[in-house]
């Protein structure tokens, strides 16, 4: 019996060594991907925090939105500059007292950005959804005091084990799972998913509901396209009083004209007599009226035959050219119209997968391991519990702070309002400072 227990005592020395020297061969090739990911966040994310503030200052609306993506991208900030103090310091072991106050500084921020994000979701759902609602739900006071609900939460539960409420691990390296007791890592877990969850089903929503309308949309163009025929009018004067502009069916070559038409004859020689046309019954110029004129004027008459040009017939082509060029243009208008449709179909499908998919493929790997980690029975002991401390120490750590590169990305550098204002401020500077020189 104590030959087997001097062996297990043995093995469990051994693991426990290797473990040791794994753990600090990931930490040594993660440092530099501490480091980049470190200033790549902080450059983007204070970046987006000083547009903010300018763009608060100028009263652009709608605030609240701007206040909430300010928030995220200051949490972000920190979350960068925590990680660059960790690069340039040693990594002490889990009982210093720097360790807990730089896992603090981890913690908190990426607490607060994880709620704040939950925040825009709410915020996005009742702006599009419940529109008219939207001045009475949402203002600036009630966004500030969320904003200081959740810095208060997190302050609270990223900074607890300085209190002394720690795990008892003291010979562990500084890390996430080491320090931070069992209930805490639970509690906070719970606490983050909640907001993914909540992300994931408005955002949800909403893509369901903007598809709907769209295709409600399109069908009420299409019914109405195929209700719209297309109507060849030509004006032809009083239909009382006009006569038809056919030709008689008789073997005569004379031609009956509405009198309308009088203003289209072209006589080359001589001018004819208006009274020798009109009656006072604006009767049409008839065989007979044309019999009555002198032969002069006759042959004069007879010369034109090959040159009447109906004005009105002119105006006639021209018009219907006209509506087949409306129709044309209405056409392409509404190709137009559905491209665009199209498009902003594809850009919120896009927006809600990205926006879902960076906190589902990010952060949701962590929370579940970590879970499966506290659950672990012989942590220091069990391969597998070993295993899963490894990942949080190093890929899943990196991957979770993946979610504060994508954050300026997909919620400030795709918000239109904030494009509009980078690219104003841009051309200003442009202006300003090349426009002579060019």
């Amino acid at each position: 019996m104590e030959i087997n227990n001097t062996s297990e005592v043995f093995n469990t020395t051994v693991l426990n060594e290797n473990y040791r020297l794994k753990e600090h061969d990931q930490y040594t090739a993660y440092r530099p991907v501490a480091f980049t990911f470190g200033l790549i966040i902080m450059l983007s994310n204070l970046t987006v925090v000083v547009s903010s503030g300018l763009i608060l200052k100028k009263g652009q609306q709608p605030k609240s939105t701007y206040i909430l993506l300010g928030n995220v991208s200051l949490a972000d900030t920190i979350i960068g500059m925590s990680m660059l103090i960790g690069f340039s310091f040693e990594i002490p072991d889990s009982s210093n007292p720097l360790c807990i106050f730089e896992l603090g500084m981890l913690v908190c921020p990426a607490m607060v950005s994880i709620f704040t994000v939950g925040l825009i979701a709410v915020d996005r759902y009742i702006y599009i959804l419940h529109g008219l609602y939207y001045q009475r739900w949402v203002n600036t006071t009630k966004v500030r005091v969320s904003i200081m609900f959740i810095w208060l939460i997190g302050l609270t539960l990223g900074f607890l084990p300085a209190t002394g409420w720690t795990n008892n691990d003291p010979n562990s390296n500084c890390f996430y799972v080491a320090v931070f007791p069992g209930p805490l890592i639970l509690l906070n877990s719970i606490l983050s998913i909640v907001p993914i969850i909540v992300v994931a089903v408005l955002y949800s929503i909403i893509l369901v509901s903007a598809l709907k309308n769209v295709r409600k949309i399109n069908a009420s163009v299409a019914q109405a396209k195929t209700n719209t025929k297309s109507v060849l009018r030509i004006y032809r004067g009083n239909g009382n009083n006009t006569q038809s502009v056919k030709t008689s069916k008789q073997n005569n070559q004379n031609i009956k004209r509405s009198l309308s038409f009088n203003s289209c004859y072209e006589i080359e020689s001589g001018k004819l007599d208006r009274k020798d046309f009109v009656s006072q019954s604006n009767t049409d110029i008839t065989n007979e009226t044309f019999q009555a004129l002198p032969n002069k004027n006759k042959t004069s008459f007879n010369n034109v035959s090959g040159s009447l040009c109906s004005t009105n017939i002119a105006e006639s082509r021209n018009t219907i050219g006209g509506d087949s060029d409306s129709n044309a243009g209405q056409r392409t208008k509404d190709i137009r119209r559905g491209k665009i449709k199209e498009a902003n179909k594809w850009r919120a499908l896009t927006i809600v997968m990205l926006t879902t998919g960076s906190f589902i493929f990010t952060w949701m790997p962590f929370f579940i391991a970590v879970i499966f980690y506290v659950l672990c029975d012989e942590k220091e002991f069990n391969p597998k519990c070993l295993n899963i401390r490894l990942l949080l120490a190093g890929p899943l750590a990196a991957l979770a702070f993946m979610n504060s590169i994508f954050n300026p990305l997909i919620y400030v550098w795709w918000h239109k309002g904030f494009q509009r204002y980078v690219q104003t401020c841009w051309k200003r500077y442009i202006s300003r400072h090349f426009k002579g020189k060019w």
